[in-house]
């Protein structure tokens, strides 16, 4: 039988049950999107195409009352959108995207056509662009190389054409280069060695032709460095074998 003092310690402990749950696994409290933030997403919505709009945020962006759980929208502690992931997006990319201050990484898929000129708008907050795997074509986008804040960039998998642009020296922050599977043609720039932050490049199956820039022995951070399929000549250049990190 339990005595009296019984009933007290398994209230109590229960209570420490809960309090180490609590500790464990915190309930997000609901965060509202800041209004002028708010304001661009809907602006976004009208002016952005999709391929399936019925499953798209034509129909799930209705309220700002809590961005836990709008469709593809991440925000910090003060209701500012930091993170915009869609998915079906056809088009050209709205120049109404800087709108988004505060946006750190963008993610998007899976045809869009062009990237706006304002997106250099973003340059000290803009962290990620992901925008592998869809139909922009032309040359290399003059705003992407005024995004200095830029670590991690993926535009592999276009139709980008005409050479690398040597004012990809002014992404110093950049570690992770993708430019995979376009038709990038020339030489690889050699002021790619000023990017000392670079772990990871992916210049794969393009038309880049000429030497490897013996300057890319200067990349130090190099942890990959994918270079096949392309019309390259001559040797590996010697200062290569500098990169103590360099896997592959």
């Amino acid at each position: 039988m339990f005595s009296h003092a019984q009933p007290a310690k398994v209230v109590s402990f229960l209570v420490g049950v809960v309090a180490i749950l609590a500790t464990l696994c915190p309930v997000t409290a609901a965060r509202s999107v800041a209004l002028a933030d708010w304001q661009a997403l809907l602006r976004l919505r009208e002016e952005l195409n999709f391929t399936n709009p019925q499953r798209s945020p034509k129909v799930y962006w209705r309220s700002r009352d809590n961005c836990n759980v709008i469709f593809g929208v991440s925000c910090d502690d003060q209701g500012r959108v930091v993170t915009l992931s869609l998915w079906g997006v056809t088009g050209p990319l709205p120049e109404s995207i800087a709108n988004l201050t505060a946006l750190t990484s963008l993610w998007v898929g899976n045809n869009v056509t062009s990237i706006p000129s304002s997106l250099a708008q973003l340059s000290s907050t803009l962290s990620a662009l992901f925008l592998g795997g869809n139909a922009i074509s032309g040359s290399f986008p003059a705003a992407v190389t005024k995004l200095t804040a830029l670590q991690e960039l993926r535009l592999d998998g276009n139709h980008l054409s005409g050479p690398i642009p040597s004012l990809i020296s002014s992404l110093s922050a950049l570690s992770y280069l993708s430019l995979a599977s376009n038709d990038l043609s020339g030489a690889i720039p050699p002021q790619i060695s000023a990017l000392q932050a670079l772990q990871y490049i992916d210049l794969r199956n393009n038309l880049l032709s000429g030497a490897i820039p013996p300057q890319i022995g200067n990349n130090y951070n190099l942890n990959w460095l994918y270079l096949s399929n392309n019309r390259l000549s001559g040797f590996i250049p010697a200062s290569i074998g500098r990169i103590d990190r360099l896997r592959y």
